[in-house]
């Protein structure tokens, strides 16, 4: 079993809910990367399980009838404490023998794997379907470390870990306020656009990209070469984040300062654009003392809100 949060994890996990006794409230627990697609640690775990069986009958009605008698969840498989007698009885139903119906189940498991990163089904505990968001991805890891000397930004590292969600997709979008230099690593390309209010970055895979496949996008933004007052880039900065369009099951700041170091970093997450970064409050605030950086980790974000570090300067 699995206790970090990935697709792979996912499917892992969701292999084993699938054996001996299969899936109970008692057992989600146990299955910790398909416990927290179903919701987060407040939710109840029978609320949980029914959202597993909303999942599963949002596949074909072939795909669901075999996982819910995999996973024991049909009146005929309930009960039954072997995953092997289970396809029996379920090959029995539909004059099938048990290899037809476990390579059956094996295909069906992958397309329950993305209803549930995608929140494609009436229970889903996430506010919207997330593919009707931007890129057709899901983020299993989206890591930012950004450079700040004497209170000015000098670079922002990011790393995307991304599961495609369809066959074909040509590149990858996101938005920035200012012109950047961008540097991209791994065989990727890119290419920068104005657009209202700012830049648009859309970054090439080598390859585009294909269902089911993982891929890892590295890039750096940095100053563009020129005078800094005509670029109108940020001087003194105050803040890190990123607005979270397509699901993300975890987010890695950083933020490292040289020289000067502010007065007090603080989090916050699930900001609106005018919202963020919003006053400190005790319970957000990240002791940084002789460090020279801070680091937070987020979970489970999307719905296009912010999530990120602020901190405030007194001698610059």
């Amino acid at each position: 079993m699995s206790t970090t949060h990935s697709s792979e994890d996912l499917l892992t996990d969701l292999l084993y809910l699938r054996k001996n006794e299969g899936a109970s409230a008692t057992r989600l627990a146990k299955a910790g990367a398909v416990d927290r697609a179903l919701g987060d640690g407040n939710d109840d775990a029978e609320v949980k399980l029914e959202r597993l069986r909303s999942a599963i009958h949002s596949l074909d009605d072939d795909q669901a009838a075999v996982l819910m008698a995999a996973f024991a969840l049909s009146p005929e498989t309930n009960g039954i404490k072997s995953l092997k007698e289970r396809r029996k009885l379920y090959g029995t139903q539909v004059g099938r023998k048990v290899d037809t119906i476990a390579a059956r189940e094996n295909v069906a498991l992958e397309q329950l794997r993305f209803q549930l990163l995608t929140g494609w089904y009436p229970a889903s505990p996430l506010p919207r379907r997330v593919p009707e968001l931007h890129n057709g991805v899901v983020n299993e890891l989206v890591e930012l470390t950004t450079v700040v000397s004497d209170g000015c930004w000098m670079e922002s590292r990011h790393h995307y870990r991304m599961l495609a969600l369809f066959d074909e997709a040509d590149y990858y979008e996101i938005s920035t306020s200012y012109a950047m230099t961008v540097t991209t690593y791994g065989g990727w390309t890119s290419t920068t656009d104005e657009s209202p209010g700012g830049y648009t970055v859309r970054f090439y895979p080598p390859h585009p990209m294909r269902r089911g496949e993982i891929y890892d996008l590295h890039f750096k933004f940095s100053p563009p070469p020129g005078d800094p007052d005509e670029l109108s880039l940020p001087g003194q900065i105050c803040e890190e984040s990123l607005a979270f369009h397509e699901r993300t099951l975890e987010a890695r700041f950083e933020v490292v300062f040289l020289g000067e170091k502010p007065e007090l970093v603080y989090y916050f997450t699930g900001m609106t654009s005018l919202q963020r970064p919003e006053a400190p409050t005790p319970e957000r605030v990240l002791e940084i003392g002789q460090k020279r950086s801070v680091r937070m980790d987020f979970q489970n974000l999307c719905g296009g809100l912010f999530s990120g570090f602020a901190w405030l300067w007194v001698n610059i």
